[in-house]
């Protein structure tokens, strides 16, 4: 991370000195008009100005009492948060009884957008939602759907091809100039649309995590990132596995077991990395998923705590991880991280995350959302 440095002198009544500003830092120093103090002063300064270039900020990562509970539109507490995804201003929750909720100002202030539940006879169960490219997504059960521009008007539909199978994961990116829309779930079921999350939707025909009713495996996780310049798409789920989609065909090529064997969870993308986590404290890192090449980071920190989630916080350039028993995980490049737990906020476990631009926003199985201060 390169950093700026300016040099200077002042003059006081002590003497001469320098005044060295890094980064916005400034020191001063005082040579006591002493010509030998005055060269020693400008040779730490002259070594300051060339290591500035190569200076680095470790974050410091926020504890538990960073952060303040905002007011839960989900029913005080009544419903469990399914899924958060932010645009980096604007953070959208989606609970598992049907409500969808928005923030304005960095999951702060919160606000219940209208019912999308009505939009179905029976109502829906969200399981997920993601944001891409200008477009909020939410999914559920039986392949129903939901998007939104700006997270408070919302757009309710079906996604066929994923009916009548339950929506698990969700990514939007663009690859090769193209727009694609991706949903996955139950079975091994998934399907892409180009352009609109209007669709038309079309079935992944050949999915590597199967097709058979009741025999494929689930698809818990999916992330779009760049490797090179180029948009991938990943996804993982049930038996460890992972595949890749690198073009609009839909095709995704996989799976790979990834050495492991346990259920996986969550994908996040960052620094030019992909991190996979899942039961167990299973952990992969990978800059490249198209070789198939997974690295295991074993954290003892967090004990055999299954993870949950893991995204990027971009403000401090870290990966924020959340695991079971309210257990929540900070590193900067996926490879070291610092655990703690947020008991003190939730009774019942973290099972949402959203790193906006300023802040990180985390929500329970109880409705309860908090946010760095």
């Amino acid at each position: 991370m390169k950093k700026n440095s300016e040099q200077g002198t002042v003059n006081s009544e002590q003497g001469t000195g320098l005044v060295v500003s890094i980064a916005g830092c400034q020191q001063t120093w005082i040579a006591n008009n002493n010509p030998r103090s005055l060269i020693l002063l400008i040779i730490i300064s002259v070594v300051l100005v060339f290591n500035a270039c190569y200076l680095t900020i470790t974050p410091v990562h926020p504890s538990p009492a960073a952060f303040r509970q905002a007011e839960s539109p989900f029913l005080n507490g009544q419903q469990r948060i399914s899924g958060m995804a932010t645009d980096g201003t604007n953070v959208v929750a989606v609970s598992y009884e049907g409500t969808i909720a928005f923030s304005r100002d960095y999951g702060e202030n919160w606000q219940t957008a209208p019912l999308v539940y009505n939009a179905f006879s029976d109502g829906i169960r969200f399981n997920t939602v993601t944001w891409g490219e200008g477009y909020f997504l939410a999914g559920g059960d039986f392949g129903r759907a939901a998007w939104s521009r700006d997270g408070e008007v919302w757009h309710a539909g079906v996604i066929g091809p994923m009916s009548p199978k339950n929506i698990y994961a969700l990514s939007v990116g663009i690859m090769k100039t193209q727009l694609v829309f991706v949903a996955a779930g139950a079975d091994g079921r998934i399907a892409y649309a180009l352009n609109s999350p209007d669709g038309p939707w079309i079935q992944v025909l050949a999915s590597p995590f199967g097709n058979k009713d009741g025999e494929g495996e689930s698809v818990n996780a999916l992330v779009f990132g760049r490797i090179k310049g180029a948009g991938i798409f990943v996804a993982a789920g049930d038996n460890g596995n992972i595949a890749v989609m690198n073009d609009f065909s839909g095709k995704f090529s996989g799976p790979s077991a990834a050495g492991t064997r346990e259920t996986l969870r969550g994908l996040g993308f960052g620094d030019d990395r992909f991190i996979v986590v899942g039961d167990s404290a299973v952990m992969k890192i990978s800059a490249d998923p198209e070789s198939y090449s997974w690295t295991t980071i074993r954290e003892r920190d967090f004990g055999l705590r299954p993870f949950l989630n893991i995204d990027y916080y971009p403000l401090m350039e870290f990966f924020v991880l959340i695991a079971e028993d309210s257990a929540v995980g900070f590193s900067k490049n996926g490879e070291s991280w610092s655990a703690t737990t947020f008991a003190s906020h939730f009774t019942n476990g973290i099972s949402a995350i959203a790193c906006t631009r300023k802040k990180i926003v985390l929500g329970g199985a109880d409705g309860v959302i908090v946010y760095s201060n």
